[in-house]
């Protein structure tokens, strides 16, 4: 009977563990979205070294801060040859399952298949951006892949931050229905995305707040790994108590 008053006060004990990580992930998360407000407002500024104010942020189109920008394509699914292929091929279910950070596809596609479509290889560490049906999710690929035409490949110039343009489109979604086309279910299209204004510093204060919000992100996967591994401990906890 003892034993079975220890292992439910350890079984409470983990409880009240998932309990306080998911409170603790939600207020970073919050503090993620609020810090992303003002600091895009320009209600929350950094200063540089010497503790002086950075210039006043300039008003630039998308488009003026890209070598390349344009959606991809799906090559025709009647074809097989198109597929299965060495070519990673994007959709935005991958983009919404593996967040800040694309690192495989779920389909590929062959070499055939990209030269008889308007699917293009997007450089490792591009920014993709959705423009039909789930508008506005971002992400960052770390390897070269091709996408269908619901994402837009966006090749950034030297002089801009990725991580900060990412953070930005983030924050930028609470208002991407305004812009979205009427007639269609929520789309956006080329025009639309090359038209979105940036708010843009100096390089070096994008870099500060860049890894500003990096940090806080990175805080948010330690919470969110140990509150899984919590969950799966208790879970296979269970299966060996009453196997």
């Amino acid at each position: 009977m003892n034993e079975q008053f220890k292992i439910a006060d350890f079984l409470t004990t983990l409880d009240r563990k998932v309990n306080l990580l998911e409170k603790k992930l939600d207020i970073f998360k919050d503090f993620k979205k609020f810090c992303m407000e003002q600091l895009f407002a320009q209600k929350l500024r950094f200063k540089n070294a010497n503790g002086e104010n950075y210039p006043d942020w300039e008003k630039m189109k998308l488009s003026d801060i890209f070598v390349v920008g344009k959606a991809g394509g799906t090559p025709k699914s009647t074809e097989d040859e198109y597929y299965n292929g060495d070519i990673p091929f994007l959709s935005i279910a991958d983009m919404t399952s593996q967040g800040k950070y694309i690192s495989n596809t779920t389909k590929t596609i062959t070499k055939e298949g990209l030269n008889n479509s308007s699917a293009w290889i997007v450089p490792e560490n591009s920014l993709l951006y959705s423009i039909y049906a789930s508008v506005g999710f971002v992400a960052i690929n770390k390897t070269p892949m091709s996408t269908s035409q619901a994402i837009f490949g966006i090749i950034l110039k030297n002089n801009i931050n990725i991580e900060y343009i990412y953070y930005y489109l983030l924050d930028y979604k609470k208002y991407i229905h305004r812009l979205t086309e009427t007639g269609t279910q929520g789309n956006l299209n080329s025009k639309i995305v090359n038209d979105i204004i940036i708010n843009t510093p100096t390089k070096e204060e994008q870099d500060i707040i860049a890894n500003f919000l990096t940090e806080i992100d990175n805080k948010i996967d330690k919470i969110a790994i140990e509150l899984e591994n919590t969950k799966e401990f208790k879970k296979g906890l269970l299966q060996q108590m009453f196997c």
